[in-house]
Parts: structure tokens; C-alpha cells; sequence
């Protein structure tokens, strides 16, 4: 039996408190740093007429296939689905001007909508961002799941990315983390250590 049309989304680190839901980190060599800098985790989802559902434990059961396979087929159609990038500048302490990098979006209820987080694990929008940015490694942020902001590794060592990691974009936003990622070749390699 084929699988649905299931999308991977990033949630807050301690959105699955039981075991109906099956969720991984979004990288496995992170750990949290301190005040909100928690790792996100990956939870897979999918449209059953109006509503989600998420994929859990019995789910896979019932359905004969691994987190790691569903986890394969919802990057696989996440690449599927574009990313508008938009793009600013940002005056630095030096004066001069470092491109920023945005995308925005949010999936409300609607799990065949994509929020700016999941790009994070979207290797086709990583793509996007180093072309758009010009650079082979860039920093990340995913303040809330609304948006994802991304900009040269200067940007970051200057501060006002590392303001934008830890400020929440609207008053109604709700935290995901204040991590910063590096991204390298279109993936996510580690996280910028500060306090």
C-alpha cells in the first residue's frame, strides 16, 4: 500500500510528551546550549480530509514501514515543495552591508502547508539559500516555526543574528529555539556556541 502525501514538520522540543507520536531530533549531534537553545524535533504528518495526523508508533506498525522510511519519503516530498527566499541588507558595527536571507510561512492546521522551519531539513531550499547568499556556509535561525532567517557566519559573529535567533518575529509566536545552525553543502553541520 502506498504511503499519503506525509510531510515532515519541525516542532519544539518537547511537543511529544506521550508516545502516540513518533518524532527523531532534527540532528543528531546537537546538544541544547543554555536558555532556549533547544534541539527541535521532526515529526511527520499528513492530511486525512480536513485534518492532520501524525505518524506514531502503531501507525508504522499498522502500516508496515520504518521512522527512518517515512522520514526518507517526507524529505523526498518536502524537496518537491519551493521556497520563496527573500532577501535584505544588514548594516554591521563596521558599516558595511552582509545580505539576510528570509523565508517565511506558516502550515496552521493544514499539514500539506509548510512552515519557513522546515525548510531546515529541505536540502532544495539549503540550496537556494547558499545561492541566494553566495556563500558555501551560512548560519541559521529558526526562532519560531514562522520563519527562518539566514545570513553570512559574519552576520553572526557581529550580533544583530544572534538578536534575531533570540527575539520572537510577532507577540503571538511561539518559541521554537534559539539555536544557530551552521549549514554547509545544504545541511545542517553543527550550531554556533554563544550565551
Amino acid at each position: 500500500m502506498p504511503l499519503p502525501f506525509i510531510l515532515p514538520q519541525i516542532q519544539r522540543h518537547d511537543w511529544a510528551t506521550g508516545t502516540e507520536n513518533a518524532t527523531k531530533p532534527l540532528h543528531t549531534q546537537l546538544e541544547a546550549g543554555p536558555g532556549d537553545q533547544t534541539v527541535p524535533l521532526v515529526s511527520w504528518a499528513f492530511s486525512i480530509g480536513p485534518m492532520a495526523a501524525f505518524v506514531g508508533p502503531n501507525w508504522l506498525a499498522q502500516n508496515g514501514v520504518t521512522a527512518e522510511e517515512v522520514h526518507s519519503q517526507a524529505l523526498a516530498n518536502l524537496a518537491s515543495r519551493g521556497a520563496a527566499v527573500g532577501m535584505m541588507d544588514i548594516p554591521t558595527p563596521t558599516g558595511k552591508a552582509v545580505k539576510l536571507a528570509i523565508i517565511e510561512g506558516d502550515r496552521d492546521d493544514n499539514p500539506d502547508h509548510i512552515a519557513a522551519a522546515d525548510h531546515l531539513l529541505n536540502r532544495s531550499a539549503l540550496e537556494m539559500l547558499h545561492e541566494s547568499l553566495g556563500v558555501e556556509q551560512f548560519v541559521a535561525a529558526a526562532p519560531c516555526r514562522q520563519v527562518l532567517y539566514a545570513g553570512d557566519v559574519s552576520l553572526a559573529m557581529d550580533g544583530p543574528f544572534i538578536h534575531m535567533a533570540n527575539t520572537l518575529p510577532f507577540e503571538s509566536a511561539e518559541r521554537l529555539t534559539s539555536i544557530v545552525f551552521l549549514v554547509r553543502d545544504a545541511q545542517i553541520i553543527g550550531k554556533l556556541n554563544y550565551r
